[in-house]
């Protein structure tokens, strides 16, 4: 790939949300605060959900 996808993302300019249910081990945290990280020109939010504001565990196996 020629492209530098880090350097690219840098780049970038905006705001971002990201939401994601906690204790999901398919998305956990770390890896959103991860990402967002390589976006340092973006005002981001991350809100983890709690198992009380879901009513129900992180779960997607469930249809």
């Amino acid at each position: 790939m020629d492209e530098d996808l880090d350097a690219q993302m840098a780049r970038v300019h905006g705001s971002a949300q990201a939401v994601l249910m906690e204790h999901d081990w398919l998305a956990p945290t770390g890896s959103m605060q991860t990402l967002l990280a390589k976006l340092p020109n973006v005002d981001a939010q991350l809100r983890v959900l709690s198992t009380q504001e879901l009513g129900t565990r992180a779960d997607h196996s469930r249809g």
